[in-house]
């Protein structure tokens, strides 16, 4: 069995407007946003729940469709 890690810096969040090249990325729902002066906390369900920080300037509401990129420099596959 295989998984993978991501670092909590390396996960980020791309509202339906935004354009995203490459590939890590995955659909996801918008359950909840937390706004915390310095950045937003996200709640997105990707098939399980992941919490995402990001800049105080994306204001994303709850219920949009957005896609979760995972930066490949910041993953690791880990083998059980």
């Amino acid at each position: 069995e295989a998984m993978a890690i991501a670092s909590p810096v390396g996960i980020g969040i791309i509202d339906r407007d935004g354009h995203a090249d490459g590939g890590n990325l995955l659909p996801g729902v918008v359950r909840s946003q937390a706004y915390l002066g310095s950045h937003r906390d996200y709640v997105v369900d990707v098939g399980q729940p992941l919490l995402i920080a990001a800049p105080a300037s994306l204001n994303i509401p709850a219920g949009s469709n957005v896609k979760v990129r995972f930066r490949p420099e910041r993953c690791r596959g880990v083998i059980r």
